[in-house]
């Protein structure tokens, strides 16, 4: 783990990295994903080391990088968020306005957009104020009418965690934004089975 990490971190501080060094720091990325998913114990290892720190430093000071490191790291970082219990708080605070940064981007890809809000969607199952503090309920209601299922659906679910909160006041952040409940009939009315029961 600590030799995957020096690689991140030699990347991140080179000025022009090699297609070669960019490409090690993928699989990186990937190999850090799948051990934080292996277990709890890993993925708290993990977070121990700040690998969702780093690899977010990655990403800003590499924001030349292809599109290919962008959507793994972004996957990684889904990876760290992942799995109850949850992990603390301050170990994950900085990922969820670096996944709120990609939603809003214009230039982030579906698939980047996808892997960030399956991200809001694990932050949501443990840390519900932090979700409705950082602002991001008008966004994720704009996604939830999407016409990809796969933008649509982890929206759903992250805004069906806040409003079955059992703290009425979030449940009204989600309520006062214009056209959710027809979004929500209109989701109910058109879906599939499984996607009904969440609507």
């Amino acid at each position: 783990l600590d030799s995957l990490i020096q690689v991140i971190d030699t990347v991140s501080k080179t000025i022009n990295p090699e297609e070669i060094a960019i490409d090690m720091a993928l699989e990186s990325i990937w190999a850090i994903g799948n051990i934080a998913t292996d277990s709890l114990q890993h993925r708290d290892l993990c977070l121990e080391k700040e690998v969702s720190q780093k690899v977010i430093f990655l990403l800003k000071n590499r924001k030349s990088l292809r599109d290919k490191l962008n959507r793994m790291a972004i996957w990684g970082l889904t990876r760290l968020v992942d799995m109850k219990p949850a992990p603390f708080w301050n170990q994950i605070s900085d990922t969820l306005p670096f996944f709120i940064t990609i939603i809003e981007g214009s230039e982030s890809s579906e698939e980047m957009i996808r892997y960030a809000l399956w991200g809001i969607f694990y932050i949501s199952n443990s840390f519900l104020l932090n979700i409705v503090d950082s602002g991001c309920i008008p966004l994720l209601v704009k996604f939830l009418d999407h016409s990809n299922l796969n933008l649509s659906f982890p929206t759903l679910k992250a805004l069906g965690n806040i409003i079955s909160s059992s703290r009425d006041s979030l449940t009204d952040e989600v309520l006062k934004n214009s056209g959710f409940l027809e979004k929500i009939f209109d989701i109910y009315s058109k879906a599939e089975e499984d996607v009904r029961i969440y609507a």
